[in-house]
């Protein structure tokens, strides 16, 4: 991203605190069964905790689903916090120990044993041992499978992949595109949300994406928390520029700079993404 950019956002005061959609909040407690991920991941434990949903980014504002992960408060007291005195646990820790919950609770509710037990997921990954075949999300992995069986599912979730980041993508473009013409002032912010509503939401699921890039993609891990970050400083200057404008502020003039070059810097990074996929299913 632009150094105006950046400069730009970090002169930015924080937002409030916004509500999260609690039709996201339901997804993080229905997949994680209201298990604190950080137990599972650290002691095997797999029982109900009264706990909190965190944002992983620690940035309140950002209530999409894959930045939050249901923590025991315990263990979101000791991540948020910042300390010289031990290693934290560090972002991606937390995703894989929160992508691996998601997957022993969808085996649990199955109605079958799982045969991915708690132990094997220490690691914070899925280590479904040799010879056996466990279902994920609809997905048959690991196991005893020809290698030709195992490049074609290779390819066919790659392809599926790529489908979900392409759509995800393009549907960020789209929303900039019209938000940009309000900053412009060539619509107004109640035209601009009619248009979105018309469209409606696309329904991304960026729990099957993390999943996908975790267990059969980790080399796309950096590059995609690179457009995610990249988006949540798009989101920080939308947000800005709808408070000034709900404050009477109609003139927009001065978030487009930095609005067009965070969108660059999604659309460089989302095609560098693209790419490193296209050459990882092709070998």
């Amino acid at each position: 991203m632009e150094e105006s950019a950046l400069k730009w956002i970090r002169n930015l005061k924080m937002s409030e605190r916004t509500r999260t959609d609690p039709a996201v909040e339901s997804q993080v407690l229905l997949k994680s069964a209201r298990r604190c991920c950080l137990c599972f991941h650290v002691n095997q434990d797999f029982d109900v905790k009264l706990g909190q949903i965190a944002h992983l980014d620690q940035d309140p504002s950002n209530g999409s689903e894959p930045n939050l992960a249901y923590l025991c408060m315990e263990h979101h007291s000791l991540y948020d916090s910042r300390t010289s005195q031990h290693k934290n646990f560090t972002f991606r820790e937390v995703v894989a120990a929160r992508d691996a919950l998601y997957a022993y609770v969808q085996q649990v509710k199955g109605g079958t044993q799982p045969k991915t037990s708690p132990a094997s997921l220490q690691s914070g990954g899925v280590n479904f041992g040799i010879g056996t075949n466990v279902n994920v999300y609809g997905d048959v992995v690991g196991g005893h499978q020809a290698a030709g069986v195992q490049t074609q599912k290779l390819r066919e979730r790659g392809e599926e992949l790529y489908g979900m980041i392409d759509k995800w993508l393009n549907g960020l473009a789209d929303n900039y595109l019209n938000l940009s013409f309000v900053m412009q002032g060539k619509l107004t912010y109640n035209q601009y949300m009619d248009i979105m509503i018309k469209k409606g939401e696309a329904p991304y699921d960026f729990s099957r994406i993390e999943l996908l890039i975790d267990l059969d993609f980790p080399a796309l891990r950096i590059d995609y928390d690179n457009v995610i970050e990249a988006r949540t400083a798009l989101n920080r200057i939308a947000t800005a520029h709808k408070h000034a404008y709900s404050d009477g502020d109609i003139d927009g003039t001065k978030f487009l700079q930095p609005y067009v070059a965070a969108q660059k810097s999604i659309e460089a990074l989302g095609s560098t993404l693209k790419k490193r996929l296209v050459q990882i299913i092709q070998k």
